[in-house]
């Protein structure tokens, strides 16, 4: 629209006069968005990305409306996760004009799918129906399991759930008891989702329990170890699984020797050396409970050092039978740091004799060095030694057939020496002995500065490659840090699950606030801390971080070579999503390297035949740059030098002699200088 005005100048001493004519544009231009078409959720629930779009100058700025914005309000694509409207409101800033426009998101993915609804109850009185006060079962992932596809949800507070299914299939509904000391009155229940956007209602599934006794089972996390500081914070987090109540129940917690307590949030007894006992009272079935302690982490550890601590909750015993073949013999490894050695110290502390000898192995950083049976009688022990050479030592050895529970002794020591330095980052790439409920191994290692939104899986695999053994559970640790300019009130976090992953087999852990958490669709994992009102970093730094950990497990039918990804999103409030690095695991066996030769120079070799040897053996060296005589040393694992023999020429003549059988180190030198390490394995 255009105006024109005319502007007239008078001089009032001589009544001359000016004018001029000037013509005035009038910005009526209005902002040209538009909300998009109409969206679904995902069936089966889920996020959704709104298609907002239009000319974004700098002087237009945008804001939407709705239930269920996550992320992204200021942006023309929001991502949201209910159905609702959504209303889009763009202004020019420079004139003021405003335009809104919505769309409409729905809650079943295209009108493809259906809804699922029922409980799950616990059958006090046995007869597999719904009685009058039979308690609701909370936090019991229920899954419905289609031709193709399985869904999942889980019971709230009245053990009610609702799932989303697609169209045309029956399902197979049944509930996923967090022990085995529970069953299901019926295997599944059947139902046939026909029709499109239909509730269809299953009968309550009625859970028994197969035995009588508590069940407990314990989670200890940290987000984070740093040096000289004694905020660190430890959320230790509880249930019992059982079908009975615990009586006195009490957690024990043995730290890391380099970290000493500083406060907690409830009583405990210092038992002495880092040993703590805290009471947590009687826990009802199905009862869950935490505490938190913080610790200073002492200035005497080395930057990357790892830093294992353990929680053990009692009482741990259990009314599961025992299998009567297992011969009641258990193992246990122990350790101590000599100046001179590493000795692990393994003990049948079971009350029955092994009648199988077993393997144990002894690993060295990522190379294995030996391999040996072991067969111990009630109460024996054999001690094992290796070098105090700075390296980082793993002790594995077998449970006897049918040992009860899931425990897989094994051990690492890290920083085992004399010297100024050590190998480091080599503990978390295998598992540590806590696949029982009843106990937690927390290893991890202290840092400097760090990304405060990542994603940590345990154990990280060995190598490159991260290979993990299958069967091996997976923990992640997602950590997140609000580095805005105010307050967060409400932090969501969703790891959409890799397909390789099973859903049904999450067990939610240690966190550093209170959460809510849910599980859809096909296995969309979702944690809420509502009300968090995490500070800003640049107010409270310490107080800005968070971190929540879950257990899984892969599927039981991924073949080896199988690679596991995993990646998160952080959700601080409406802004958008903060993606974490992609953790992966491969799935193998017999990965571990055995090494033998470890040389000064890329082109030298070693070749001793045969390796192990029982008799005489020839050590032939390949690749040197000169012809001068070599010196040949052979140490026992203290250290001791057991044989020394010079040679001309590139090749020794080895005979086992007096040497008893077992692992042995040796060392070549040329005029002084080493050309190389390496192990010799004499036999019997």
């Amino acid at each position: 629209m255009l105006r024109e005005f005319t502007f007239i100048v008078t001089n009032v001493l001589n009544g001359c006069t000016a004018i001029t004519n000037v013509v005035v544009t009038e910005d009526v231009v209005l902002p040209d968005f538009n909300a998009g078409p109409d969206l679904a959720l995902p069936c089966g629930g889920g996020l959704v990305t709104l298609a907002g779009n239009g000319e974004a100058f700098p002087n237009f700025t945008i804001s939407w409306s709705g239930p269920g914005i996550i992320s992204g309000a200021n942006t023309l694509n929001p991502i949201v996760n209910a159905p609702g409207t959504y209303v889009l409101l763009a202004t020019n800033t420079v004139n003021g004009c405003t335009v809104t426009d919505a769309v409409n998101v729905t809650a079943i993915g295209s009108g493809l799918c259906s809804t699922i609804e029922g409980r799950v109850l616990q059958d006090t009185l046995e007869n597999c129906t719904t009685d009058a006060g039979e308690p609701p079962l909370v936090g019991w992932i229920v899954k419905a399991e289609g031709a193709l596809e399985t869904f999942y949800g889980v019971t709230d507070s009245s053990g009610n759930y609702q799932i989303y299914v697609a169209t045309g299939s029956f399902y197979a509904i049944s509930a996923v008891p967090p022990s085995v000391l529970w069953e299901q009155c019926t295997p599944f229940q059947a139902i046939n989702v026909a029709d499109p956007n239909v509730t269809y209602f299953a009968a309550d599934l009625k859970i028994q329990k197969l035995a009588g006794c508590p069940l407990l089972s314990v989670d200890l996390s940290s987000g984070n170890l740093r040096r000289c500081f004694s905020n660190n914070f430890f959320n230790v987090s509880y249930c019992n699984n059982g079908t009975e109540p615990a009586e006195d129940a009490y957690v024990v917690i043995t730290l890391d020797p380099l970290l000493s307590i500083v406060s907690s949030n409830i009583p405990y007894t210092d038992l002495g050396s880092g040993v703590l006992n805290f009471e947590v009272g009687d826990l009802a079935v199905g009862e869950c409970g935490s505490f938190y302690f913080y610790t200073l982490l002492s200035c005497d550890a080395a930057l990357g050092q790892t830093h294992c601590t353990e929680a053990h909750i009692y009482p741990d015993t259990t009314c599961i039978p025992t299998n009567a073949q297992w011969s009641g013999a258990s193992l246990k490894i122990t350790s101590e740091c000599d100046p001179d050695s590493v000795r692990f110290r393994i003990e049948n502390v079971g009350g029955g004799n092994m009648t199988n000898a077993q393997e144990y192995i002894i690993i060295e950083d990522q190379v294995m060095i030996m391999t040996a049976p072991i067969q111990l009688d009630a109460g024996e022990f054999v001690t094992v030694g290796v070098p105090a050479n700075g390296s980082t030592w793993r002790l594995e050895v077998e449970q006897e057939p049918f040992h009860p529970g899931l425990s897989a002794p094994a051990l690492s020591v890290e920083a085992c020496t004399t010297g100024p330095t050590f190998s480091m980052g080599f503990v978390t790439q295998f598992p540590p002995d806590d696949a029982d409920e009843f106990v937690d191994i927390h290893c991890l290692e202290n840092t400097g500065s760090y990304d405060p939104n990542d994603k940590q899986g345990f154990p990280k695999g060995y190598g490159s490659a991260h290979y993990i053994r299958p069967g091996t559970p997976l923990e992640y640790l997602i950590r997140f840090q609000n580095t805005g300019n105010d307050t967060a009130f409400t932090v969501r976090i969703v790891d959409t699950l890799s397909a390789w992953l099973d859903p049904s087999s999450i067990r939610p852990g240690a966190s550093s606030h209170p959460y809510t958490w849910d599980l859809t669709g096909y296995g969309a994992l979702s944690f809420l801390f509502e009300n968090i009102l995490l500070p800003d970093s640049n107010v409270n730094e310490p107080l800005s971080h968070g971190f929540v950990k879950f257990t899984i497990n892969h599927q039981a039918t991924a073949p080896l070579e199988t690679v596991i990804e995993n990646t998160a999103e952080i959700y601080f409030d409406f802004n958008d999503a903060i993606v974490t690095n992609t953790t992966f695991h491969r799935l193998g066996e017999d990965f571990v390297t055995v090494g033998l030769w470890q040389p000064k120079q890329p082109e030298y070799e070693v070749l001793v035949s045969p390796n192990p040897f029982s008799d005489a053996a020839i050590l032939e060296i390949k690749g040197l740059r000169q012809n001068s005589a070599l010196r040949l040393q052979v140490f026992d694992l203290q250290g001791k030098l057991q044989m020394e023999m010079d040679s001309e020429a590139p090749v020794f003549q080895l005979k086992k002699g007096r040497l008893a059988a077992g692992v042995y180190l040796f060392k070549i030198e040329q005029g002084g200088v080493t050309v190389g390490n390496g192990k010799l394995v004499i036999q019997d």
